[in-house]
């Protein structure tokens, strides 16, 4: 092979690598899908959808058609007002913590009271709230003010006959729910009656305990003023006589007591109280010596009262 023909070979097997480095189209036969393919940029080529994918996609494009349309139909109705104006059953929740569940009737979520009515008002209106039927399963109705109201919850929407239907289980209800509250009102009448029964009892109780210590207390004083006897014997001449002396002698030759007659001038009074106590107690007749009605002894300078004379005597005469 010569050195031309050689040269030849290798410069058109170097060709196809350059064009595709330089971005141009290789040479060759090419069909003219594989054509168009490379003419579109990446970014323009759609994936191929395969059937399955086409027919999980017709129950979804359903599903969003049909929410679509109930959306429109809620707008419209709200709308229209037919909606304000349903019964639905609500949960209240208040400010306390409290939780309520019951009917708004006819939409009248905020009302206020007119008398003896109730109006359509704004949800700013002073006084506003709304009106609660069936609260709890009772018979009626209660007002809430909003300013009491932290958020309540539509349940569901109610028509007039299922709201009918409510009050006629209410209504049911009522004789069982009387009679429960009558038996349950006797209970408590008679739990009163046993509480007042039981507090008379623990009063009378009570007054006994208290009487019970005032005759304890009252023994262990007795007890206590018949020691000063044991202590002061009237038989070793302890009485008032012995107070009268001490007085005496203290005025007269300046001679004070001793201990143990300073300590019988200190409890001279509850020494007699003992001594009669003493008196009780031992059946005995005897009086202290000096007792309370022994009088004074006569002072310095003072004469004895004259003893009291036969009258006969006096006369100096006899009946002849």
């Amino acid at each position: 092979m010569s050195k031309t023909r050689l040269l030849l070979v290798l410069c058109s097997l170097l060709v196809p690598p350059l064009a595709a480095q330089n971005g141009s189209a290789p040479t060759g036969k090419t069909s003219g899908k594989t054509s168009r393919q490379a003419a579109k940029k990446p970014s323009e080529v759609k994936p191929k959808q395969s059937k399955r994918t086409t027919k999980q996609q017709k129950p979804y494009d359903a599903r969003k058609a049909e929410i679509r349309n109930r959306i429109m139909e809620y707008r419209a109705r709200l709308k229209s007002g037919e909606l304000l104006r349903a019964n639905v059953k609500v949960r209240v929740r208040l400010r306390n913590g409290e939780s309520m569940t019951g009917v708004v009737r006819g939409g009248n979520f905020v009302e206020k009271p007119a008398g003896l009515e109730f109006v359509r008002a704004e949800m700013t209106t002073q006084g506003a709230g709304l009106r609660l039927w069936y609260y709890d399963a009772t018979n009626g109705y209660i007002f809430l003010p909003y300013r009491i109201i932290k958020t309540y919850k539509v349940l569901k929407q109610l028509s007039d006959i299922e709201v009918a239907e409510i009050l006629d289980r209410i209504r049911e209800r009522e004789p069982l729910a009387k009679k429960r509250g009558a038996e349950r009102h006797q209970r408590l009448l008679a739990k009163q009656q046993e509480l007042r029964d039981a507090s008379k009892a623990t009063k009378k109780l009570e007054g006994l305990a208290q009487q019970l210590e005032q005759d304890r207390k009252a023994k262990a004083k007795e007890q206590e003023l018949v020691a000063l006897i044991k202590q002061f014997p009237p038989a070793e001449g302890w009485g008032e006589k012995k107070l009268h002396e001490m007085n005496m002698r203290r005025i007269t030759m300046k001679v004070y007591p001793n201990a143990k007659e300073r300590r019988f001038i200190e409890v001279f009074e509850d020494w007699k109280k003992g001594f009669a106590i003493w008196k009780r107690l031992e059946g005995s007749k005897a009086t202290p010596t000096g007792g309370a009605k022994t009088p004074p002894a006569p002072g310095p300078g003072t004469e004895p009262d004259p003893k009291p004379t036969n009258p006969d005597k006096t006369k100096g005469t006899s009946k002849q």
